[in-house]
């Protein structure tokens, strides 16, 4: 076999692999979609209040705390498992996911299972976009990610009393931080010339990060009464920029 066919067998297992880790994690996401929305139309408050949040949460703690010993251990025994469509990466992943929504079930069960399905396709698409976008796009949906929640709980949630008046404070003055930390991240990876951003413009990143900063002020001086705008029409804003940033990526790479 010739050196070009090796490399040629070589792609195409890495692309069959690639395939089917992302195939997995997609089951992985559906099965966990449908089991917190099952749960959900199951049970009514007062249940999910006794019953179904304590379960989740220590359910969700179980599962993390076995990521952990696997990981660990395949650490410790030095296996590669590069080659595998299971890693100790990708089961930490799930176990970390686990007890993001474990967190969420035992601060307000109330709210826990429309978090958790959002947590559960927000990293799911994550793990998507790592295989097929450059490093730069995928900090970018992160950062989307991580921001929209921020809004939603701080601004969106608060509303209705879902939090305590602290955490909602908390994730108000987080919804202006996190860009800021972004935008300083971006500026110093630019002034090093380091080429994490090098195949999206950090022209480009920089603007999603400055609407979701001024959608925060905005919403934060309407929150002290300077006057209303709804937080919908922020996360509409930073969807709608990462959306034009993602489909422009995508046209470049076809």
């Amino acid at each position: 076999m010739s050196e070009k066919q090796k490399k040629s067998v070589m792609t195409q297992e890495e692309n069959d692999r690639m395939i089917n880790r992302l195939m997995l994690a997609f089951i992985i996401a559906t099965c966990a979609v449908t089991l917190i929305m099952s749960l959900k139309n199951s049970f009514n408050t007062i249940r999910m209040y006794e019953v179904v949040a304590p379960t989740m949460t220590i359910a969700c703690l179980v599962l993390f705390a076995l990521s952990i010993v696997f990981f660990i251990s395949r650490k410790r025994k030095g296996i590669d498992d590069s080659t595998k469509v299971i890693t100790k990466y990708n089961v930490l992943g799930c176990g970390i996911t686990a007890l993001l929504c474990g967190a969420v079930y035992a601060v307000n069960p109330g709210i826990a299972s429309v978090y958790s399905v959002i947590l559960v396709i927000g990293i799911c698409a994550l793990y998507f976009i790592r295989y097929i976008y450059p490093f730069a796009f995928l900090a970018l949906a992160c950062f989307c990610l991580c921001e929209g929640l921020l809004v939603h709980a701080g601004f969106g949630l608060s509303t209705v009393r879902a939090f305590s008046s602290v955490l909602a404070v908390l994730f108000r003055i987080g919804t202006i931080v996190l860009p800021i930390l972004f935008m300083v991240c971006v500026m110093l990876a630019k002034s090093k010339k380091k080429d994490l951003f090098a195949d999206i413009k950090p022209a480009a990143l920089l603007i999603c990060a400055a609407v979701a900063l001024i959608g925060a002020v905005v919403l934060m001086l309407g929150s002290i009464g300077v006057f209303y705008v709804s937080y919908v029409y922020v996360l509409y804003a930073v969807a709608a920029v990462f959306l034009i940033i993602g489909v422009i990526q995508t046209v470049k790479s076809i």
